[in-house]
């Protein structure tokens, strides 16, 4: 491959990685992937994401546009594969951050949970991490008993009352917090809200929900 075609294919993929990523970010409801035109577009750009991993192995960004194309399609344990690899160039919120929504789309809410407690960590007033932070400590109550899901339920609703002070505007985050809400009051709970130390409680690593 020539000089100018190598860095056209690098250039393509971080186009691509950049659609991919503005996407993900976006507040759009979740589709049925066969029905999503977008699918068709990740499809068709993966051989530059893998062309481009070839050219330049050693930058992070070629791992994780691959890694994000990957997900979108379904692939998730390459995913996870392409998103360790970057890790190991460059640990980044960034990393953690889809690592952990791999992880929410396998159902393995107790790993994304520690994904997004790292992220957090590293962009404390970043909504979009709280509002991930709560999805995973919902589908942790999901799938435990009524006693121990009530406290994940309740650390849910301080994540994700988080999210909304940082983006009022936060749809997603809204819907999940009066879901979280309607739960703890079926379960008869208080929905008084953590302080910071519950908010940011360790991962429930051997907990997984439904996601």
């Amino acid at each position: 491959m020539r000089w100018y075609e190598a860095i056209l294919t690098v250039a393509i993929a971080m186009w691509a990685y950049d659609r991919i990523r503005e996407r993900l970010a976006s507040r759009r409801a979740p589709k049925d992937p066969s029905e999503d035109p977008e699918v068709s577009f990740v499809r068709d750009t993966l051989p530059a994401h893998e062309q481009a991993v070839i050219e330049y192995p050693d930058i992070a960004d070629s791992h994780l546009g691959l890694a994000q194309a990957l997900d979108e399609l379904g692939r998730h344990d390459e995913a996870l594969e392409a998103f360790g690899r970057a890790a190991e160039l460059e640990p980044s919120a960034e990393v953690d951050i889809g690592r952990g929504t791999v992880y929410l789309h396998m159902g393995r809410n107790g790993e994304a949970l520690k994904c997004f407690d790292a992220a957090a960590g590293l962009r404390p007033d970043d909504a979009d991490v709280h509002y991930l932070r709560g999805r995973a400590l919902a589908g942790i109550a999901d799938g435990t008993d009524p006693e121990e899901g009530r406290g994940h339920y309740e650390m849910a609703s301080g994540a994700l009352g988080r999210a909304l002070r940082l983006d009022p505007g936060h749809a997603d985050a809204a819907a999940a917090l009066d879901r979280v809400r309607r739960r703890l009051a079926a379960e008869g709970a208080e929905d008084a809200e953590p302080g910071p130390g519950a908010e940011l409680a360790p991962a429930e690593g051997g907990a997984a929900g439904k996601g």
